[in-house]
């Protein structure tokens, strides 16, 4: 296994992951469920460290297709671009994540608005990790490109 295959093979995990957990996180800031909540905090700082790797990966994976026919540079560097960013709003997100859990653990008055402010992020993380995908996919499967009702030749 090279690190062009755990680039793509890791690559959903943040996406479908950061869905769940704001999901979770969602429920738990409002039924006001610390185990719901710290349920979702410790799988966002999982999330941000699994996109630490994909976002190491990454590097390598733009290497090996760079050069290949049928790629197209602009589609590699539409999704590296927009996949820093989101890389940035995950470990903001995993970093806030694990400062609202040591908040939680230690009972502070200001937990719960830090819970709000690591939902908001993983909201926005959330939202990038998707587009980032769907530009990764733009990279070789042209029928993303598509639009509906248009063939792909």
């Amino acid at each position: 296994m090279n690190n062009t295959y755990l680039h793509l093979t890791l690559t959903h995990l943040p996406i479908v992951g950061s869905l769940i957990a704001l999901l979770l996180l969602i429920s738990g800031f409002l039924q006001k469920d610390g185990s719901i909540t710290k349920a979702a905090l410790y799988l966002l700082i999982f999330l941000a460290l699994v996109t630490f790797v994909v976002n190491h990966t990454g590097e390598e994976a733009e290497e090996f297709v760079e050069h290949l026919p049928g790629y197209s540079h602009d589609a590699i560097h539409a999704h590296e671009e927009i996949a820093e960013w989101a890389f940035r709003l995950m470990i903001l997100t995993g970093i806030s994540a694990a400062a609202a859990l040591f908040m939680l653990i230690k009972r502070s008055a200001k937990a719960r608005l830090l819970v709000l402010v690591t939902l908001i992020a993983n909201l926005a993380a959330f939202g990038f990790m998707v587009y980032a995908g769907k530009k990764g996919g733009e990279i070789r499967h042209t029928e993303v490109q598509a639009k509906s009702g248009q063939t792909v030749e």
